[in-house]
């Protein structure tokens, strides 16, 4: 049984482990994508449904990228194992949605990837796209960026501490399908800039997110919640 927490002291965020999330070579990537049947130029979002209105403008934006890379693929992890009501209505919402883009066969609406198979799929993906300033997207970036994958990152004040545009991440303006689809196009065209984003995003998220005894994600969003609050003395 795990002690409780001393007084005053927060717990860090619990789905980080520094010896799962870290960066691959392209040989061990390439074995990667071939058994999780990646292919293509694949964007990943990990969402839950109840952003559905976020991901209609990275559906929309997907239009500016799919006319211009033919092998852009976008997969939006939302799906839940177990969704509630709310949750399936959200879901066939967005399938109504994907069905009416005009690259409908090149969006794959997934489930969210368990907690063991996450770092697998960040890393055998092409670019981390998250559209929701909420804690847990800010989680799921940082954790793909451990991993190595290029990301795009909302535009707010609420953002990551110490994040320097175009040298960790590249940020847009979500609510702007245009903005979001040329930032992503960025990153997929320019083989330096990709380059630079795996290199010093990977450094930066696994800097932060290193074990250090009190809640290191806290001390990277600038606005986060501490994920336990301090025990009363």
């Amino acid at each position: 049984m795990s002690p409780r927490p001393a007084p005053n002291s927060t717990a860090p965020f619990p789905a980080y482990d520094g010896f799962r999330f870290f960066p691959i070579g392209p040989g061990a990537r390439a074995r990667l994508r071939s058994r999780l049947g990646f292919s293509g130029k694949v964007l990943l979002a990990i969402d839950s449904p109840a952003g559905a209105g976020h991901l209609l403008q990275l559906i929309e934006a997907f239009g500016h990228v799919a006319r211009r890379e033919a092998s852009a693929v976008l997969r939006l992890a939302v799906a839940s194992p177990r969704p509630t009501f709310a949750e399936r209505e959200q879901l066939a919402f967005l399938r109504r949605r994907v069905a009416a883009s005009p690259h409908a066969d090149r969006i794959v609406l997934a489930e969210v990837p368990a907690e063991a198979e996450r770092p697998d799929v960040c890393r055998a993906a092409d670019l981390f796209v998250s559209v929701q300033d909420t804690f847990a997207g800010w989680c799921h970036a940082l954790e793909a960026m451990a991993c190595g994958l290029p990301a795009v990152l909302p535009d707010v004040p609420s953002g990551l501490r110490g994040l320097a545009f175009g040298r960790h991440a590249l940020t847009a303006d979500t609510s702007d399908a245009t903005d979001l689809g040329v930032t992503m196009l960025t990153i997929l065209r320019h083989t330096p800039v990709r380059a630079r984003l795996k290199r010093m995003g990977a450094h930066y998220a696994r800097t932060f997110l290193a074990w250090s005894g009190g809640d290191p994600l806290g001390e990277a969003c600038a606005a986060a919640e501490p994920v336990l609050a301090p025990a009363s003395s």
